[in-house]
């Protein structure tokens, strides 16, 4: 009858107990080091946005909205044209002609065109389509004249004064005429299929 030797006990208990301590050390080791971190849980997926709500539309045409004055103007087209105004003055004594004074200027203008967000504004959803009613198309006053491209000509009568004072008075006029035909039919026409792919 066999026996295990005492020393080769010995040599088995001190294995375990060796192989004990460390797995011990080093599960307090990665317990206690700041920079050992656990995987972040998932982030939670935010529910889908409808498009066509109400709320969506509206934040998608405010922040879509190319160009805001102050006044919260929205800027939907401009033209530049070339502008002609001519103002003459004739005189005569006894029947005999003293001439004629003529004063000419030529002059770009550019013409901007906006629709106000503060008037009524009517939105629509007919299936996959949205419809957009917009407000009145209005020109913004005055107009930018681009005076370093102005060209000035004046003519004097063989027996008058020279024509400053008509000028003079032809200038003073030229803001108010170009105010007055950036609103008419001709210019509003000009520009209107602009602005209507411009809110578009």
């Amino acid at each position: 009858m066999s026996t295990t030797p005492p020393v080769l006990f010995a040599f088995w208990f001190d294995l375990v107990g060796f192989v004990i301590a460390a797995v011990i050390l080093g599960f307090l080791c990665l317990c206690l080091n700041p920079q050992t971190r656990l995987p972040a849980p998932p982030l939670a997926k935010l529910p889908p946005i409808d498009p066509f709500s109400a709320q969506q539309i509206t934040r998608t045409f405010v922040a879509a909205l190319p160009n805001l004055t102050r006044e919260l103007n929205l800027e939907v087209a401009t033209t530049r044209q070339v502008e002609f105004f001519e103002r003459t003055d004739q005189r005569s004594l006894l029947g005999i002609s003293l001439g004629t004074n003529v004063a000419r200027v030529r002059l770009p203008v550019t013409y901007r065109y906006h629709l106000r967000l503060a008037d009524p504004w009517r939105l629509e959803v007919e299936g996959s389509h949205l419809i957009i009613h917009a407000p009145l198309l209005r020109a913004s006053l005055p107009p930018a004249i681009h005076t370093d491209e102005m060209d000035v000509h004046t003519e004097r009568g063989w027996c008058r004064s020279t024509p400053e004072d008509l000028l003079r008075e032809l200038h003073r006029d030229v803001t108010p005429l170009i105010s007055q035909w950036a609103s008419n039919e001709q210019h509003l026409g000009m520009v209107r299929e602009t602005a209507r792919l411009q809110v578009a």
